[in-house]
Parts: C-alpha cells; sequence; structure tokens
C-alpha cells in the first residue's frame, strides 16, 4: 500500500486520493463489499493520519489480517 500510494502521489494526486485508491476506494473497484459486517478485511494501523502525513505509510503500528494480529 505504501508504494502504490507514493507513485499516486508522486503523479500529483490529493493525499486522501492517494491513500484512498490504495485502501478504501480499492474494495469498490474490485468488487468487494464495503466495510460491513462479514466482509472480508485487513486493519492496518498508523499513530498519525497516512492523508495528512503519508511518509507514515511506511510504518504502520499495527497489522490485522484475517483477525489475526500480524504486527
Amino acid at each position: 500500500m505504501a508504494a502504490e500510494s507514493r507513485h499516486l502521489l508522486d503523479a500529483g494526486l490529493p493525499a486522501e486520493e492517494a491513500v484512498g485508491a490504495a485502501s478504501w476506494v480499492a474494495r469498490s473497484w474490485l468488487g468487494l463489499p464495503g466495510l460491513t459486517e462479514g466482509a472480508p478485511a485487513g486493519l492496518v494501523a498508523y499513530d498519525r493520519d497516512p492523508v495528512a502525513h503519508p511518509e507514515v505509510l511506511e510504518h504502520p503500528a499495527r497489522i490485522v489480517l484475517r483477525g489475526r494480529v500480524v504486527r
């Protein structure tokens, strides 16, 4: 996600669109349901807002995949 967002930022996309395109917006593009009960999802958490501070995308504070804490 960090690399994809960085490429989009470098291409001139605003931060909110770049971060969204590599995360929540991609769900609908891929035909996945939104974040609803029972929908497959992973979670990546950051210490700061990645839209305001895109550099934090390289350093997630927590990663949860399929309900398991990975980091």
